[in-house]
Parts: C-alpha cells; sequence; structure tokens
C-alpha cells in the first residue's frame, strides 16, 4: 500500500527541535498519509510536474484524497498555535499541508468534482451536485489543435494540456498597413477586448465545466499570489460566469484578505513593518491634501483630531477611532499604517493622511463569515446587501470571509448609499453583453465592447442608480452602466465626453485615469454628467441666432444657423442618420463641423446621445468656426452655452483656475460665470467644467 511521510526517516525529537514546534503539530505534520511518495510530493508542486494520465489516476485514489483531508483537518488543530521560520519570515505550520492539499486538488479535478468537497475550498452554493457530462470533445472547437494524446483523460489538468488560445489578441505588425497601430508602436497598449479571455478561447471550452472548475480552483487557492495578474484573473472569473451563465455550476467565490507574514526575528527590527501588513510607505500629504500625494477621499488633518477619550480597561483605540471617523477598522490600519489604530510616526513630516469616503460602521464579531454578517444587515430600499457589495465597501478587511477578526466595517458604500434606482429616471437599455466570438480572435473593434448602453438621468437631487463607486459628485445628474470590453476611453466617447470629464466625475478611475485598469468595472454605474456641464441632459437649454433652443448635449462648431436638431441612437452612421433626417451626408458634414470634411471624423466623434445639427438655411456655415452675431470667430473646442454675443475668446491652460484666469484676461470672474453658463451661478461647477485647452469667452458687449 501507497505511503507519505513529509519527513520520513527523520527523527521526530530532532525534528521539534530544529523546526521549534510543539510535538503534537511536528505528530500531525509528519502523518503517514495513504498516498504515492512521489507522486503526493509533486502535487505539492503541480504545476512544476508534466502529469499524464496514468500519474493522475495513481494519485488520486479515494484513500488518498481522504487520508489528504484527514491529514489538513488535523495539523489545523495540532499546529494553531505553531508557526515555521522559513525564507526570513514566519508563517503558519498549518500552510504545509495546505499547498500539498490545493495541488492535489488541481490534479484530481474532473467535470464531476463537488468543488465544496474539496478541501481548504469552502463554497456557498446550494446545489452542491454538479450533473454536467462535458466531455473533451464538447469543451473544444473544431479548429483547436491537440498537442499531446491527452483527450481522453477524465483529469481536468491532463485535458488543460490540449486547450488551445491565445495569450493576448495582437495585430499583424509585419503588415504596412499596421504600422501605426497603437500595438505596434507600443507592444504593451493592449485594449482591454484583446486581452479578455473570452475573445481569447472558444465558447465551447470557456463554458465546459473543466474549464470552470480548473479557473475556480487557481483563484480560490488561499496562495494565490500577491500580482497585478492574478486581480486581471478574478475580474476575467466573473466576466465568464456572466458568459457562460454558471454561476450554479461552481462555488462562489470568496474574496480573501491577503495573509501577512511577520519577519522572522533578526530580519526586522519593526514587528510592524510596512512589508509585514501589506503597508506601503506612507506619503506625507500637504495641509491641503494636495502635496506629494493625492487623495481622492478624505485629507485628515492630524492636529485637528480630536477623538472621544479611551477607556482602556474595556476599549482599544480601534474601537473608538472607527465610529469617531466614519471608517472601517481595516480602513484606519491603512490610513496609519499601524494595526493598533494610531500613528506611530511624527505629525510635522506626515501632518496630513487619506482615508476614504465616510460610511455607516457596524462591529463584525469574531468568526463570524461574510456571509453570515450581511445576512443580517436590514435591506436598503428595495434591495437586499450581497456580500459582493459589502466587500467593495470593505477592499481592507482584516482576516478573510470564512473567518473574520472581531472589527468595525462599513455597512455602507463609502461617500454614498447601495439604494435602488429611482422612479422619476428615464432608462433606456439594450440587450445584455453576449460572451466572446468563441474564435480565439479579434473582435474587430477598438471601441466599446459590446452593442448595447444603459444610461440613466437622474432628476437633480434625485437618488443615483447602484452600484457605484465613491465619490461621485452629489451633483451627478447622468450615469451610464459600464459593460465588459468597456475601457475609460472608449466609455467616455461612447456618451460624449472627454476622458477627463469621467476621471474628474469618477475621482476612483485616478486623476489621470491610472487606475482605469484596476477599477472601471462592468456592471458598475458612472458619472457621465453634472447639473450645468455640457453633456448633462438637465442643462438649461441655449438659443441660436436663429431663435431655435439648441439641445444638450451638442458638440461645438455647429452651425449657429441650425434651425432644427435630432439626437443620434446607438447603431446610427452618419450617412443612415443623414437619410432618416431627410438630408444629405454633406448637409450634415457642413452644418456639425466636428464630423470632418466628408464625414472624415465619424468614426470617432459621431455618438449616440448626442444631438446633431439636421437643417438650417441654405448658404450657412461650413467651416469650422461659426461667426457669432458679432462677427468674431467661435473658435474650438468651446463647451455648450456660450454667450452668442461674445466678442472675446482665451484658451485655458493647464493649473488655470476660474478666478485666476478671469484676473488674467481683465474681467471680473462675475462676467467669467455669466458669458460661459457651463461654469455654473458662482463658478460652481469650476471644479469640474473648467478645463484646460478649451477656449471661453472673456468678452461681450457692454464689457
Amino acid at each position: 500500500m501507497a505511503q507519505f511521510n513529509l519527513y520520513p526517516g527523520v527523527p521526530s525529537d530532532l525534528l521539534s527541535t530544529a523546526f521549534n514546534i510543539s510535538s503534537g503539530c511536528l505528530t500531525a505534520l509528519n502523518a503517514t498519509l495513504s498516498c504515492d511518495q512521489d507522486l503526493f510530493s509533486m502535487a505539492g508542486n503541480a504545476d512544476g510536474f508534466f502529469w499524464s494520465d496514468d500519474n493522475a489516476t495513481a494519485l488520486c485514489t479515494g484513500a488518498c484524497q481522504s487520508s489528504a483531508a484527514s491529514w489538513w483537518n488535523s495539523c489545523a488543530d495540532a499546529c494553531a498555535n505553531d508557526q515555521l521560520n522559513a525564507y526570513g519570515r514566519i508563517y503558519p505550520a498549518q500552510t504545509v499541508p495546505g499547498r500539498f492539499v490545493d495541488g492535489l486538488n488541481i490534479v484530481c479535478v474532473t467535470a464531476n468534482t463537488d468543488l465544496t468537497l474539496d478541501v481548504g475550498i469552502n463554497g456557498t452554493i446550494t446545489n452542491s451536485t454538479f450533473l454536467d457530462n462535458s466531455t473533451t470533445a464538447s469543451a473544444t472547437s473544431e479548429n483547436l489543435v491537440s498537442r499531446q494524446i491527452s483527450s481522453i483523460s477524465q483529469y481536468c489538468l491532463v485535458q488543460s494540456y490540449d486547450w488551445v488560445g491565445s495569450d493576448i489578441i495582437r495585430p499583424d505588425c509585419t503588415d504596412p498597413a499596421n504600422s501605426n497601430s497603437s500595438q505596434c508602436v507600443d507592444p504593451t497598449d493592449v485594449p482591454p477586448e484583446n486581452e479578455r479571455l473570452a475573445n481569447l478561447y472558444p465558447d465551447d471550452l470557456l463554458c465546459s465545466q473543466c474549464f470552470l472548475s480548473m479557473f475556480y480552483l487557481r483563484i480560490a487557492s488561499p496562495f494565490l499570489p500577491d500580482v497585478d495578474h492574478s486581480d486581471y484573473l478574478v475580474d476575467q472569473w466573473f466576466d465568464i460566469l456572466d458568459i457562460c451563465n454558471a454561476t450554479s455550476k461552481v462555488p462562489d467565490l470568496l474574496v480573501r484578505n491577503l495573509p501577512y507574514y511577520q519577519y522572522a526575528p533578526g530580519e526586522s527590527d519593526n514587528w510592524v513593518d510596512n512589508t509585514t501588513y501589506g503597508f506601503s510607505d506612507l506619503q506625507p500629504l500637504g495641509g491641503n491634501g494636495t502635496t506629494n500625494v493625492t487623495c481622492q477621499a478624505r485629507s485628515i488633518n492630524l492636529a485637528d483630531l480630536n477623538p472621544p477619550e479611551i477607556d482602556y480597561t474595556t476599549q482599544t483605540t480601534c474601537d473608538v477611532m472607527a465610529p469617531f471617523l466614519n471608517a472601517s477598522t481595516g480602513d484606519i490600519w491603512q490610513m496609519y499604517q499601524n494595526p493598533d489604530c494610531m500613528p506611530d510616526f511624527d505629525y510635522t513630516e506626515i501632518p496630513v493622511v487619506c482615508l476614504p469616503f465616510s460610511c455607516s460602521v457596524t462591529q463584525l464579531n469574531a468568526n463570524t463569515t461574510c456571509d453570515q454578517f450581511v445576512a443580517t444587515l436590514p435591506a436598503i430600499g428595495n434591495n437586499t446587501i450581497t456580500t459582493t457589495q459589502f466587500l467593495s465597501w470593505n477592499p481592507n478587511l482584516i482576516g478573510i470571509c470564512d473567518n473574520t477578526t472581531e472589527q468595525y466595517v462599513c455597512t455602507s458604500a463609502p461617500g454614498g448609499t447601495y439604494i435602488s434606482p429611482p422612479t422619476n429616471i428615464t432608462t433606456s437599455s439594450g440587450d445584455s453583453r453576449g460572451g466572446g466570438d468563441g474564435s480565439g480572435t479579434s473582435t474587430g473593434s477598438s471601441g466599446v465592447g459590446g452593442s448595447s448602453r444603459n444610461s440613466t438621468l437622474v432628476a437633480p437631487g434625485g437618488t443615483p442608480p447602484s452600484p457605484t463607486q465613491s465619490g461621485i459628485p452629489s451633483t451627478c445628474d447622468r450615469y451610464a452602466q459600464a459593460q465588459s470590453g468597456d475601457g475609460c476611453d472608449s466609455f467616455s466617447q461612447d456618451f460624449g465626453i472627454t476622458s477627463q470629464q469621467l476621471e474628474t466625475w469618477n475621482p476612483v478611475l485616478g486623476s489621470n485615469g491610472e487606475n482605469c485598469l484596476t477599477q472601471f468595472f462592468a456592471g458598475y454605474w458612472y458619472c457621465v454628467g453634472l447639473v450645468g456641464s455640457a453633456t448633462s441632459t438637465a442643462t438649461t437649454t441655449t438659443t441660436s441666432s436663429t431663435g431655435v433652443p439648441t439641445p444638450s448635449p451638442v458638440q461645438s462648431g455647429i452651425d449657429p444657423q441650425c434651425t432644427k436638431y435630432s439626437e443620434a441612437v446607438s447603431g446610427d452612421s452618419c450617412i443612415a442618420f443623414a437619410s432618416a433626417n431627410n438630408i444629405t451626408p454633406a448637409q450634415l458634414y457642413s452644418w456639425n463641423p466636428v464630423l470632418g470634411s466628408g464625414g472624415s471624423n465619424c468614426g470617432s466623434d459621431f455618438w449616440a446621445n448626442e444631438y446633431y445639427c439636421v437643417g438650417a438655411p441654405d448658404g450657412s456655415a461650413t467651416t469650422t468656426t461659426a461667426p457669432t452675431s458679432t462677427a468674431v470667430a467661435t473658435p474650438s473646442p468651446i463647451q455648450s452655452g456660450i454667450d452668442p454675443q461674445c466678442t472675446k475668446f482665451a484658451e485655458a491652460a493647464s493649473g488655470d483656475s476660474c478666478p485666476g484666469f478671469a484676473t488674467k484676461n481683465g474681467i471680473t470672474a462675475t462676467e467669467l460665470y455669466s458669458w460661459n453658463p457651463v461654469l455654473g451661478a458662482g463658478g460652481a461647477n469650476c471644479n469640474s467644467d473648467f478645463w484646460a485647452n478649451e477656449y471661453y469667452c472673456v468678452g461681450a458687449p457692454g464689457s
């Protein structure tokens, strides 16, 4: 009978002394398993070996899997207080069997494996019996090429050696026609749709039980490395679940906080070293929260804090600071880079720190799972709070979701609330997004992935749709839902705003879009218009020189003699739009110069949900600068609503503020706001709608 021991032939007393662990833990670690010694050793590094069907069959016996499960459970109990010193770190002894059984799960998974019974996997699926009988033949496309003779194997890992996809989709850069392609100029500039797994694998493979089970085990592993690629895989997982409608085929994915391993003695003089807790070096903020580091949420001036008195006989600092700051314990840990919820640095060196927007906090008891806790939370509006939503509110949750520690957590969205869409909105939505094209090749589109849009107009003061992310201005009155395949740039274009506007109105994306790859989520709603902005349908319409109200949103340069407007819808082309409005394409391009000479810009600047001029007197403006009633040429780009009597324009430069710009041009700030209504009454919108490289009116009759 096959047998495995972790430390065969080594006296236990010597091992116990060398490892400095209890004898009970050592006995548990060195237990005898009913597994082949060599094959089970290989499972400790499963991906480091090429597995044959015979190898997997010999390892994955019922006796081996059962004894491995018992071994893991026994070590979890016996080694609960024991740690090992390796590679300069201290780590729990029970992680040793954990890595072996993690590899065993990968090697032994089949299409019929109940993943909820795998050791170390704590899914919450209700129906844990998988009846999918898919075989390799139905899990691959006819265009796949077999590289090994392993397709008859029942084991998914062995099958996976035959799976053929694409790393990322790239154009043929040797073709002169692609010489100016962004990916050929910069190989790292990969559009999201070209690295989307749904586009890299055929759907019959992507949605097969083996593919789903293998993918799940890898990202559910407690040893998933802390690298950007892991974040990418998790994002792709949820996309695949939607495409394959596969939520009933696999357990729920538990989002776990990264384990932190303390430095071994002598490796670090400070037990709360930043690396130990996954903290980054704390950078000083200026007094206004803008120096050195930009705070996208709350800037906390430490000198101004006046927390309540702490009764140290019954309270900890964290118990007091979390409710006081309306922030989770984990967020305060991160703010101070210290698990004691207090700063251990000089206030004069770091006077201001950054904290997420405020939220409602509730104490979470120890040893409570996230699912159990969320089930106790009352619904907000017409919606029950989900575990996924809860975890998005608590990115710094302390511990893991199936075994939490006592702490304060956010039970509402930081900076906002999880509320159902209001009844006083108008919504247009298309079909739900589909999966990949199933060919492993490019979709051929560099724009928005998917053919439909969801947009919602919210009356001023109304309630936004959900889910949203924190930081959206309260004056936002137009939201749009991101879909899989969207990027910040293509999403901005689709809703007629600039990337700068999208990032300003949705600060979670970063001031320059630096977080677009990690914080721009399909299914979430993003602000695409503010009250008073050029893109918001709630703005006051202006009037052209013909007396016809100008709707919004429009683009710059429209013929001021326009007598009729029409809104483009998703799927329109310039030619079809012109035909539908009984005008010629030449007239459309003439009255809407942004579309370019002969419609040369239709592919990039003809946007759904924008209004275009479809009627004007014969012989009206045909150039990109339209004369106003003062005969002053109107430059471009400008925003809508500028005083038609404007006699002078000036271009804003980077770093300009509204008052400074007004002073520089010899006018008052009041005049600037009056002639440029997009800036809002009293300059209320200056922070969001005053943009560098845009022209503003700085002169009008009587000035």
